[in-house]
């Protein structure tokens, strides 16, 4: 019987970006492990790095973001990898919700639909729940693989400068992706500084540095170790 084993794990990244016609302060976005304690970054992962999935497996991890800018926002999120074998693709499935709403599929280079309907109104905050679920029919040949991943929570003014919002005022554009580069056409580069806030970082991580992409979307990726192992049986 072959199985196949996952350490998901120590360095999930969540890179909060919020989007808007004029510039915000770089503390526009709290995050917090437990809704109390706020800064603007977290110092542990989301998925413990010391945890193996088998097929079947599914777990839920939750973290809390705070609009501290000056407006309205609507809210997205998204997966960005890599992913080599594929794994994103054929076995490992993600998903994401707000304050226990629906839950929003996550694919892997496209920014997901809105994670809810209302407004997050400034000041207010909401839980995040990410769900990975390892699928139970995975049996694939056993290897060894990284994979890289990172979460992109992006969090646009709900109302554009026509009294749009902000998705309808261009488009929906700040929802996809350029087809060429990979980067969300409304997020500014790194380049452009201070809009980027809210990282959570990988501490105590053990599958490897942080590394700052170079793109235009100027995302902060972790890896996740991925480990896929056969098992023969009871019998040597």
């Amino acid at each position: 019987m072959n199985r196949r084993m996952v350490l998901l794990g120590a360095s999930v990244a969540v890179l909060l970006a919020l989007v808007s016609t004029a510039a915000h302060a770089a503390d526009d976005v709290g995050l917090s492990p437990d809704g109390t304690t706020w800064s603007g970054s977290l110092a542990e992962p989301l998925f413990d790095a010391d945890v193996a999935w088998v097929p079947g497996d599914s777990r839920t991890e939750s973290f809390f973001v705070r609009n501290q800018g000056p407006s309205g926002a609507s809210m997205r999120i998204e997966a960005r990898s890599e992913d080599q074998d594929a794994l994103l693709f054929d076995d490992v499935a993600l998903r994401a919700r707000v304050d226990g709403g629906d839950w929003v599929e996550l694919r892997n280079g496209a920014a997901s639909t809105r994670l809810t309907d209302e407004v997050i109104e400034q000041g207010r905050v909401v839980e995040v729940d990410v769900n990975a679920t390892f699928d139970p029919a995975s049996t694939n040949q056993s290897q060894t693989s990284r994979l890289t991943l990172d979460f992109a929570v992006i969090l646009a003014d709900a109302v554009g400068t026509d009294g749009e919002s902000d998705a309808d005022a261009d488009g929906g554009a700040d929802a996809d992706l350029d087809a060429d580069s990979g980067a969300d056409l409304d997020v500014p580069s790194a380049a452009a500084g201070s809009d980027f806030e809210g990282v959570l970082p990988g501490a105590g991580a053990t599958t490897g540095p942080w590394i700052v992409l170079g793109g235009a979307a100027g995302l902060l990726l972790g890896a996740i170790l991925v480990r896929r192992r056969s098992e023969q049986g009871e019998t040597s």
